[in-house]
């Protein structure tokens, strides 16, 4: 996952002034990194990471200064797809549905575990 901070034009007002921002790639990390930088109230874009690699892929010389200097151009001109960035609340269910999966494999096997040594010995 690359975080790239740059230098963003303003869309909706007419001046040439640059404001601060930055662009992320898809990753574990970012919900926490994304909904951080929006509630610090900065401007942040979020990358599809198939198209970022995609632009990144065609360097000669790959290092993630360059990988991130390459998702500031995109996000620059505007040649990118924005990824939606689930809510906390969202990430939440996802992770009790799967916990709660885990114990129910655990309560099928468990069973079996514990029943198979105590019949070989009668």
């Amino acid at each position: 996952m690359l975080f790239a901070l740059s230098w963003l034009h303003p869309r909706k007002s007419g001046s040439l002034r640059k404001s601060w921002g930055g662009s992320l790639e898809t990753g574990p990390l970012t919900p926490w990194l994304y909904h951080t930088c929006k509630a610090l109230g900065l401007p942040i874009v979020c990358l599809d990471a198939r198209h970022a690699r995609a632009a990144t892929a065609l360097q000669r010389n790959k290092t993630d200064a360059r990988d991130a200097e390459t998702l500031a151009q995109l996000v620059r001109m505007g040649w990118y797809r924005e990824a939606r960035v689930k809510s906390y609340a969202a990430h939440a269910v996802r992770h009790l549905v799967g916990a709660r999966a885990q114990l129910m494999g655990w309560r099928s096997t468990c069973p079996t575990k514990f029943a198979a040594p105590s019949r070989r010995s009668a």
